[in-house]
């Protein structure tokens, strides 16, 4: 899978009171990336969380997507990743997808 923005990209994970940056200013993640560019896994206490993913063209952050729950179990292990474009419609605008492996 190939992911490419041209804007950077940020996702936050909200709890209550609690925030976390999960990625900043990421601009692109493709099918022969630099796996030491890429995100580290991030611990995340269970719970329901909202997701917000922003991206920052120049100075300017804009919220591209806003999800109001996502659940995430108590001791599985789940990937959040995005697909599709920015500034895509239909089929091919961004989306958040949620992987749990255990």
């Amino acid at each position: 899978m190939f992911n490419h923005c041209a804007a950077s990209i940020s996702i936050d994970v909200f709890k209550d009171k609690d925030s976390l940056r999960l990625i900043s200013n990421t601009a692109y993640v493709g099918d022969k990336s630099d796996p030491q560019s890429l995100s580290t896994f991030k611990s995340v206490a269970a719970g329901d969380y909202c997701v917000k993913v922003k991206a920052k063209d120049g100075t300017k952050e804009t919220t591209i997507l806003d999800i109001p729950v996502v659940k995430l179990g108590e001791g599985k292990v789940t990937t959040l990743y995005l697909s599709g474009l920015t500034k895509g419609t239909g089929t091919t605008k961004i989306g958040l997808q949620v992987s749990q492996h255990k």
